[in-house]
């Protein structure tokens, strides 16, 4: 997304919160091996500490359920991190957890389960196809159980065993495979998210030093990125946005699962850019990390946008990284004429532009939706807007 001027204001697939989701307690199972233990961190804290802050500060109330119990300092230390486990462990007994923790979740209830499983499947050499097997049936056996639930499923943080990086390209490839079965997932119609744990590790090119304790372990800022990457999609959980990747700011903070220029701050729901001074034109910039150049991207203009607002705003496609200094590609829609004009991006501001095309529907307003497709093959790059 791009601003040009003090103050313009858009959101993306803007959601209103029910009062009735902040008013329950949702159930929160946190489920995998000793990383969702939180080995490696202060206390054997993990994520958990952190995200129950980062919840609690927006007013959402959590009820972390588990067998097992871990960590100092934070109310609720319940969970299903078992240590030195394998998928196929987690869906011999997943059932069992199930049973003993969601059996009266009702339909008016809310029920999340976070995923993140398979880092010591790849430590025994198996597969990734055959890891990749094992958590589909999770997943199925979490819908099976109440298709109500919703279901997290994380890429796999990143791993620095020494090994030449084998195992790290094993752990990729599992990665691709899961988010491409989380795809599949979504298409049947289940309740499910992706969390791109690996995706915002490997954002940060000192990531081994900064954010691990030890080959495959998170230290405490790891498990506090992990914790930020978790609060989003428990975020789109509740206010029930099933959206490969959608972010309707309705927080305090940006957070560190966008690369932004300082001018982009959240207010009332908003991402606004603040800016007074500073260039001229397009040369703002905010890339969300988790997951860049999807197939589809689109924002909604804020209920107080006006034409110089929508015309002043757009989309970046085809980045070439998850940075606010990226290259690729801007569209956007001019309500003047109602053109939209295509431009390329050079490390994070507008370069050239590439040409207009009058668009065929209604002018932009206050409110609309501005969607754009995108394909490519080895000759074309293609935007339907």
């Amino acid at each position: 997304m791009r601003y040009k001027e003090l103050f313009i204001t858009i959101i993306l697939f803007l959601v209103i919160l029910s009062t009735h989701a902040f008013a329950q307690t949702i159930k929160v199972m946190p489920l995998g091996d000793s990383i969702t233990r939180g080995f490696g961190s202060t206390n054997t804290n993990g994520y958990r500490g952190d995200l129950l802050g980062l919840l609690t500060t927006e007013g959402i109330t959590i009820d972390f359920v588990g067998s097992l119990s871990d960590g100092v300092g934070f109310a609720d230390t319940d969970h299903e991190g078992h240590g030195g486990v394998t998928a196929d462990f987690i869906l011999a007994n997943v059932g069992t957890y199930l049973q003993t923790e969601f059996n009266n979740l009702g339909p008016e209830d809310t029920g999340i389960v976070l995923l993140h499983i398979g880092t010591n499947d790849i430590s025994g050499g198996e597969a990734p196809e055959s890891i990749k097997d094992d958590i589909i049936s999770i997943i199925d056996a979490i819908n099976a159980f109440n298709p109500n639930i919703y279901i997290i499923v994380s890429s796999l943080v990143p791993r620095n065993d020494g090994d030449g990086g084998v195992k790290e390209g094993n752990n990729s490839t599992l990665n691709n495979l899961i988010e491409l079965q989380f795809i599949n997932k979504r298409e049947q119609g289940i309740k499910i998210l992706y969390a791109g744990m690996h995706e915002l590790f490997k954002c940060n090119p000192n990531w081994a030093t900064d954010y691990l304790t030890d080959d495959v372990h998170p230290n405490d800022t790891g498990y506090n990125l992990m914790a930020k990457i978790w609060f989003n999609r428990i975020m789109n959980a509740i206010t029930n946005t099933d959206i490969t990747v959608t972010d309707n700011f309705d927080r305090s903070f940006l957070g560190d699962m966008w690369d932004a220029d300082l001018q982009y701050l959240i207010q009332n729901a908003d991402l606004v850019n603040t800016a007074t001074t500073g260039p001229n034109g397009w040369d703002y910039l905010a890339v969300f990390k988790g997951h860049i150049n999807s197939n589809t991207v689109s924002l909604r203009w804020s209920s107080n946008a006006d034409v110089a607002g929508i015309e002043q705003a757009g989309l970046a496609m085809f980045l070439d990284s998850g940075s606010k200094d990226a290259s690729g590609y801007l569209a956007y829609i001019a309500p003047s004429n109602n053109f939209i004009n295509l431009w390329t991006i050079t490390n994070g501001a507008s370069d050239q532009s590439l040409g207009s095309i009058a668009s065929q529907t209604a002018i932009p307003q206050a409110d609309d939706v501005f969607r754009v497709d995108m394909s490519k093959n080895a000759n074309n790059l293609t935007f339907n807007c």
